[in-house]
């Protein structure tokens, strides 16, 4: 606020790698034995995302949100991409934080700034 042309940077990009369906059960978070339709997403905790947002945060494909699934490891993370239907697909978009900064803040139990002062240093910056 105050700065003439200034705007928060709010999302991380990533690329969905691999999409399948199956079930998944009691070794992910987010216990279900539902037949789920997942996608392996090349973001991780060396990108900038959190770990305490395992099985608890969410991210956006085509504006549809799409739980995390389990652990975010070092360089990938699942996703439920179940609701988002035909929207996602190999190599779509993903984003993480966007407009929905603040509550991810909240999840992982830190501040939106923390967050965004986290992302790695691998994490290609576009001004936007």
């Amino acid at each position: 606020p105050g700065y003439v042309g200034v705007r928060r940077a709010r999302i991380i990009y990533a690329c969905g790698r691999r999409i399948r369906t199956s079930t998944l059960g009691p070794a992910h978070k987010r216990l279900s034995y539902a037949l789920l339709r997942h996608a392996t997403v090349a973001a991780g905790y060396a990108d900038g995302l959190p770990r305490s947002l395992s099985g608890k945060g969410w991210a956006r494909i085509g504006g549809v949100k799409a739980p995390i699934l389990g652990r975010i490891s070092m360089d990938l993370t699942v996703l439920d991409v179940t609701e988002a239907g035909t929207v996602a697909q190999v190599g779509e978009s993903v984003a993480f934080f966007g407009e929905d900064l603040d509550a991810l803040a909240v999840e992982a139990g830190t501040l939106p700034y923390e967050l965004l002062t986290g992302i790695g240093p691998g994490v290609e910056r576009v001004p936007g």
